[in-house]
């Protein structure tokens, strides 16, 4: 794996090397760049994994071609959308780029935060280029009220990974099939991976549980959300814009992801990603549902190195298959680069996202695993190189793009930040021990409360153009 991590590395720098082809986005963004030689730009990121991809695979080599430093400063993810608006407000101009969480998207816009980047794309011929971002997250995570605020670069979406070599164990197939009527595989639904989850625990715990999840407060409403749509929930009555996250199928939802913990490894209900992936590479589970990063991980590949000294060595590489639960996984949370408009250096920072978001220069960004920038353009998916990562690669590429042209997006609001924090406040009081009911009832007490501040007409305006993306929802609901 050291010598696999070693070869990606040697070929991302010989090919960074050279990177100017006539008339492609990156040569026209470092030639323009040049006249700003000896100018500074500041970039927030979100804090830990992805400073570092961007100081190893970005910055350093930006700076060579450009004259142009890139300070990185960041935040946990929790904190970013909070200390963007501070920085803007304050107007002191201490970010030039900054990565956006594609739901904060409309607030951003709104206060003025973010510059439109329609026309540097048309001064600097990036039109064409941009539609090879794959379509389900340009469409998605770049656009409000018809014009470009930032370019999608993270394609975060929530993978089944599960241990094919227990799927296809004689034993455990006859033995499943016995008692609950059907072939074991990669469940289809959420109600079969909660009784496929309860056979693997059932026949090997303590040795082994049938699956691990994130419950971190944060995290788990990227998988509830999900499968309370997948149910049919709705998170608003669209006239009065009332919550009715309390609905009888919210409140179904909930007890379900509680119920969920049963099948999980004693402490399961408190853990955050750290401890729930290294039970998974540790091979104590039978499934999770996490990020892309888990497949590459998973593998060990680009885990040799001091930075990811704290991922356990995995015990289940070629063990691993990947599948979609539920059909529509959700797009969550992801990130997109935009221009701080307060930025004194517009256009400098204009031409390094585009430099950074182009596509030879984001192949070799996802091409490092430690970057935890997931592909997201049709080239990576089709990229040879992150097709033959390891035996079993090109199925998981060829899984990630499914998963996004089939998913949902996060819900997108005014104020989405406020909402969030409510909503995993409230599912961690349920884990917690509270009363389904009642940590829903709470919650739609506060959106009831969120939406009366942002204002209903303004807020039934935002959720509508979030339903009419065709993304809200499973299609047909």
């Amino acid at each position: 794996m050291k010598r696999l991590f070693l070869t990606i590395l040697s070929a991302f720098f010989a090919v960074t090397s050279n990177l100017v082809h006539a008339g492609n986005a990156d040569e026209i963004a470092v030639e323009a760049a040049k006249k700003y030689a000896g100018t500074e730009l500041t970039i927030f990121l979100e804090a830990g994994l992805s400073e570092l991809g961007f100081q190893l695979s970005t910055t350093e080599r930006w700076a060579e071609l450009t004259g142009i430093k890139v300070n990185i400063t960041g935040a946990p993810t929790n904190e970013m959308f909070s200390k963007i608006v501070i920085e803007h407000r304050g107007g002191t101009g201490a970010f030039d780029v900054v990565d956006v969480q594609p739901p904060w998207m409309g607030d951003l816009v709104e206060i003025g935060a973010l510059e439109p980047l329609d026309s540097f794309m048309d001064k600097y011929s990036y039109h064409d280029e941009q539609m090879d971002i794959a379509a389900f997250y340009r469409d998605a995570w770049q656009k409000y009220n018809g014009h470009t605020y930032a370019f999608a670069d993270d394609g975060d979406v929530l993978l089944l990974y599960y241990r094919k070599d227990l799927f296809e164990d004689p034993e455990n197939q006859s033995a499943f099939k016995a008692e609950y009527g059907y072939d074991l595989a990669p469940p289809a639904s959420w109600e079969q991976f909660d009784q496929i989850a309860k056979f693997f625990t059932d026949r090997y715990a303590p040795k082994l549980y049938g699956a691990s999840m994130v419950r971190s407060r944060g995290l788990t409403q990227f998988f509830f959300s999900q499968q309370f749509r997948l149910r049919g929930g709705k998170f608003f009555d669209p006239d009065t814009m009332n919550a009715t996250i309390n609905s009888d199928i919210g409140v179904e939802t909930l007890q379900a992801l509680v119920d969920r913990t049963a099948h999980m490894p004693p402490g399961n209900a408190t853990w955050g990603f750290v401890e729930k992936f290294s039970a998974w590479l540790g091979g104590e589970v039978a499934m999770t549902v996490s990020w892309p990063a888990v497949g590459r991980w998973a593998e060990g590949v680009g885990t040799d190195i001091d930075a990811m000294s704290w991922i356990p060595k995995t015990t289940i590489a070629d063990k691993v298959g990947y599948a979609i639960v539920g059909k529509h996984p959700n797009m969550a949370p992801g990130f997109s680069l935009a221009v701080s408009s307060t930025s004194k250096n517009k256009e400098a920072a204009y031409l390094f996202i585009q430099w950074a978001n182009s596509a030879d220069v984001s192949l070799k960004r996802t091409e490092l695993p430690y970057s935890i920038r997931d592909p997201f353009r049709t080239s990576h998916y089709k990229s040879p190189l992150l097709r033959n990562q390891w035996p079993n690669a090109g199925q998981f590429q060829d899984t990630l793009m499914d998963a996004g042209a089939a998913g949902m997006l996060d819900l997108t609001l005014r104020n989405t930040a406020a909402y969030q924090d409510a909503f995993g406040a409230a599912l961690q009081a349920a884990i917690g021990g509270e009363d389904p009911q009642k940590a829903l009832d709470n919650l739609a007490k506060e959106w009831d409360s969120l939406t009366k501040q942002v204002g209903v007409d303004a807020q039934r305006r935002a959720y509508n153009a979030f339903v009419s993306t065709g993304r809200a929802y499973p299609p047909g609901t």
